[in-house]
């Protein structure tokens, strides 16, 4: 298939304040006078500004008014107006053009295959944005569950830590390692952090505080270690859960544990 080429005009906006087209507009039928002159722009773009007499009618005026449907003494009233102000030059008795400064800028031409690979650009770009819109609507769609998860989470979470008999935890160590810690705050959000972060049961608890006092209760150095604020910080606890040497019931020294 050939190529085919489109033409069109990009009219600026004040197109119609330029003082020439003001002008042509004050006259007497002057905004008939403006149409056709946008026509007969638009009749000259196939021809790179030219428009060519063929001798279908008798003179200029009257083979563009056949062409453009218009009137002849309105074609004639315009070609008038645009010579008097040098908008049209004639080439010769068979062809007059429009002068560059009226063309410049305003007209535009497509071939039919630039088009075809504009449009699929354009499509493709279409299809990119729409794909992008998708993934980004899916992981919004996606970050609201897990935010709704993570909610419900946090409320089992702290509904369940009301519950969360962290006072037996300190008992149970006063009682293993002769001390006398308080059911204090602090204590408490100590244990219930490492029941909100990992949740660790009473039972881990104790089994930390068992395992640290087999290897620090009869250590003069180590002793002092076995509070709420070295057994559940957060970096320590699983570690001291998985305590193997507390099994041969070996007392440690700060080096062994701290290094």
């Amino acid at each position: 298939m050939p190529d085919k080429n489109y033409y069109w005009i990009k009219l600026q906006s004040d197109w119609f304040k330029t003082p020439a087209v003001k002008l042509l507009r004050t006259m007497a039928g002057g905004d008939t006078y403006a149409i056709i002159y946008l026509e007969l722009i638009l009749l000259s773009l196939e021809n790179n500004g030219y428009i060519y007499f063929t001798g279908i009618g008798d003179n200029f005026s009257q083979e563009i008014a056949l062409v453009l449907n218009e009137k002849e003494v309105d074609v004639e009233a315009l070609m008038a107006y645009l010579i008097s102000k040098k908008l049209i030059e004639y080439s010769d008795d068979n062809a007059f053009k429009f002068a560059d400064d009226v063309t410049e800028g305003l007209i535009g031409k497509e071939s039919s295959s630039a088009k075809r690979v504009r449009a699929y650009r354009n499509r493709q770009k279409q299809l990119a944005l729409q794909s992008n819109n998708d993934v980004t609507n899916r992981n919004t769609e996606l970050e609201k569950e897990l935010e709704i998860d993570k909610d419900k989470r946090e409320k089992h979470s702290t509904a369940n830590a009301e519950h969360f008999d962290w006072k037996a935890v300190i008992d149970y160590l006063n009682q293993k390692a002769g001390k006398h810690f308080k059911h204090t705050d602090a204590n408490k959000r100590l244990i219930i952090a490492r029941y909100r972060d990992g949740g660790f049961t009473v039972n881990d608890m104790k089994k930390v505080i068992d395992n640290q006092c087999a290897s620090w209760l009869n250590s003069s150095e180590m002793n002092q270690y076995l509070r709420p604020a070295t057994l559940f910080r957060a970096s320590k606890f699983e570690g001291y859960l998985n305590n193997q040497s507390a099994d041969n019931n070996k007392p440690q020294t700060r080096k062994d544990w701290f290094g």
